[in-house]
């Protein structure tokens, strides 16, 4: 009879525990809660990359090793707002296009940074003002792209191979200046589908396929939408959601017929949305062999549906998730989505316009394990004041990465400052004095804590989660140990 010594024996029952336990923790490594706390990767940079004039992480996109997020750089231009607002330029009513606000902004340009890892940041590409922000980024063919929203010249996309060093594309839907946005691309069978905003003539669909552009449809072949603004490939086809900014939002199919697209009008035929204000398509997804939609509803909250068989228009075809945020009306946008581990993650942007400007942070992130049964991760906007949305989410080296999006209607301070000179001197009767405000403003702790910013979008991280089967391989690693400890008689 072999005899083992008390160490082998430690070493083997720890092992056999370990390869024990693998059957009843399957998930428990991977359960949403253990996704808690997420790490703040800006911390040390600060808010909007040490500009808190960087109000959104718009885009995210994983290349040739490295996290890239693009921002968004807006600032309320009061002046032009109270401007207008005497002139009537601003329609009150409320049935106009919401976003149209957005021309009474200001920009320093869109700017693009690279994570080096742990809580190193390089920016990588400044525009200029006119470029506002860089709403899109995507992988293709090695090449990693990024597409602005531009209201004076329209929109404009970028190219890197390395990260560093960006080219300009032309032609396409860069030949029309009335596509002041690229709002969605996708990558689908070799090629790059770009999704435009055109508030003039509507949104165009264009494909690319690295060297040429094609235009899929005519002008207006998606109901005069004004923008194609979600792309996604479900089933075989391509799925293109719109945004009607006067009515309510569109679904089509696209499909090749002898290499000719042919579109389908899809949009759900669901009387539960009948009188929602569902003005866009703010999210397509697949999970679990069904395509999701989420929608942008400024009034109600947004509206989630689900459907095997999205080329169905009727209501045998979609199941209705919910019309109104969650119950909770302020939920705007379905955001963000992303898939990983089984489980479908969603982030909100919450609105609450009656507090729109305390610094209450709002941002939520939701979760789903079976589609059927939401449960909420995150719903202080990571504590962080002002963080009204999760604008953004992907997954990177088992962690799940989330780009949040700052109040971009409340004022910087040192623009603030620039207000008050510009009253000061316009001859307007008006005399502050700036020292007083700059002393009203650092203490009162609205705009920032000390030193720390309370502006500007922040990246957050999960922990790193591992899988069930890291915990096998510990298991056999250490039965290994086990055997050589025995050969070597400890």
């Amino acid at each position: 009879m072999k005899r083992y010594s008390s160490k082998y024996k430690l070493l083997l029952v720890v092992s056999i525990f370990s390869i024990l336990c693998i059957l009843p923790m399957q998930g428990a490594f991977s359960a949403p809660e253990d996704l808690l706390p997420f790490e703040n990767m800006t911390a040390e940079v600060g808010r909007g990359f040490g500009d808190n004039w960087n109000r959104y992480a718009w885009s995210m996109e994983e290349f040739d090793g490295h996290i890239y997020v693009g921002t968004w750089s807006t600032n309320p231009d009061y002046p032009a707002i109270i401007s207008a607002l005497l002139s009537g330029e601003i329609d009150l009513s409320g049935s106009g296009n919401i976003l149209e606000g957005i021309s009474f902004t200001q920009s320093q340009g869109g700017e693009i940074w690279r994570h080096d890892g742990g809580q190193n940041w390089t920016q990588v590409y400044k525009a200029d003002e006119t470029d506002t922000g860089f709403r899109k980024m995507v992988e293709y063919d090695g090449t990693l792209y990024a597409a602005t929203a531009n209201n004076q010249e329209g929109t404009n996309l970028y190219c890197s191979t390395d990260g560093t060093i960006w080219d300009e594309l032309d032609g396409g839907p860069m030949a029309n200046s009335d596509n002041n946005s690229i709002r969605t691309m996708l990558v689908n069978n070799g090629l790059l589908y770009v999704g435009t905003e055109n508030n003039v003539t509507g949104g165009e669909l264009w494909s690319y396929n690295g060297s040429s552009w094609n235009q899929i449809g005519s002008s207006g072949a998606f109901g005069n939408d004004a923008a194609v603004a979600e792309l996604a490939e479900f089933g075989g086809f391509l799925f293109v959601g719109t945004w009607d900014f006067t009515d309510t939002f569109s679904l089509y199919k696209v499909a090749e017929h002898d290499s000719s697209p042919i579109i389908f009008d899809v949009t759900p035929e669901v009387r539960a949305l009948d009188g929602l204000n569902n003005l866009g398509v703010m999210r397509l997804i697949e999970y679990d062999n069904e395509l999701y939609l989420g929608t942008v509803n400024y009034l109600d909250g947004f509206s989630l549906l689900r459907s095997s068989t999205p080329w169905i228009t009727g209501e045998e075809s979609w199941d209705v998730i919910t019309t109104n945020g969650f119950d909770d009306p302020d939920n705007a946008y379905a955001w963000s989505m992303e898939v990983w581990d089984d489980t479908l993650y969603m982030g909100t942007f919450n609105t609450n316009l009656l507090n729109a400007f305390t610094p209450e942070p709002r941002a939520q992130l939701l979760y789903t394990q079976d589609g059927n049964n939401w449960e909420t991760l995150v719903d202080d906007g990571f504590g962080s004041s002002f963080t009204y949305g999760v604008r953004t989410m992907m997954v990177s080296d088992d962690r799940l990465y989330i780009g949040t999006a700052s109040n971009a209607m409340v004022y910087d301070p040192v623009s603030l400052l620039d207000y008050v000179d510009y009253l000061n001197h316009g001859g307007n009767g008006v005399d502050i004095d700036p020292e007083m405000l700059t002393g009203i403003l650092e203490n009162s702790g609205y705009f920032h804590d000390g030193n720390t910013s309370w502006i500007g979008m922040e990246v957050y991280a999960s922990q790193q989660v591992p899988e069930p089967i890291t915990v096998f391989l510990l298991g056999i690693g250490l039965l290994g140990l086990g055997r050589v400890a025995r050969k070597i008689k400890i």
